[in-house]
């Protein structure tokens, strides 16, 4: 058997009320190399989701190849031919992504599925760091789209540097609600999607952060909602 040309499987992480058998596909790389002498490590991606999207299971290889769609009885071909031999499987290649930095944090805009491939990243920076990029492409020629993003990253950035108010994360809903709703195009809800998935699962992390006036990042470290915001 062939040495593993990645170190590490990692899958994204909504356990509960999935609809993707992600726990299947999980025991499944567990078991298939534990049968076939792979040693790699298995792990989760922090993963933001309703668990109900239609690209699921994602799974990371080595953080070189990134798969949509997998199934139990896909894993198999996936240990023996892209983690053994390297190559790609093109029926589960996902390309219709969108990088912020250096590969940390992915929002997959057709699946509204938001992920960390990174576990120590921090889901308000991720959010921050989407935003940023988006930005770039605004014509800036709309209020909502030239004020709103710019409000939205300092609300951001201020939850990031300990300094939130109480209410951000409402401030932050309620203006992703009017750039959502009153800009000329469709850029605006482009820009506000992975804020609208983040809040409606993980809200209650971003009030803890507020009320405790603490480091987001910090809280990150603290909080544990099984492995999905570490």
């Amino acid at each position: 058997m062939p040495e593993p040309r990645y170190s590490y499987i990692a899958l994204c992480s909504r356990d509960e009320n999935c609809t993707n058998q992600v726990h299947e596909v999980t025991t499944a790389f567990q078991e298939k190399c534990k049968e076939l002498g792979v040693k790699v490590s298995i792990r989760k991606i922090k993963t933001v989701c309703s668990g109900r999207c239609k690209k699921g299971v994602f799974v990371d290889i080595g953080g070189a190849v990134f798969y949509h769609m997998v199934r139990p009885d896909n894993v198999e071909s996936i240990i023996r031919d892209t983690i053994l031999e390297g190559d790609v499987l093109p029926a589960h290649y996902s390309i219709e992504r969108s990088f912020v930095g250096d590969e940390k944090v992915i929002y997959d805009r057709p699946a509204n599925v938001l992920i960390y491939t990174d576990s120590q990243f921090c889901l308000a920076e991720g959010l921050r760091d989407l935003l940023r990029k988006d930005g770039l492409s605004s014509c800036g020629k709309c209020v909502p789209c030239r004020l709103g993003v710019k409000k939205l990253g300092q609300i951001l950035s201020a939850l990031l540097a300990g300094k939130a108010r109480v209410d951000d994360v409402d401030r932050l809903r309620e203006l992703a609600l009017v750039m959502d709703a009153s800009s000329r195009c469709a850029l605006a809800s482009k820009f506000v999607a992975p804020l609208f998935v983040a809040m409606d699962s993980f809200g209650e992390e971003l009030n803890f952060v507020c009320v405790l006036s603490e480091d987001a990042s910090r809280v990150c470290e603290l909080k544990d909602s099984g492995g999905r915001f570490d």
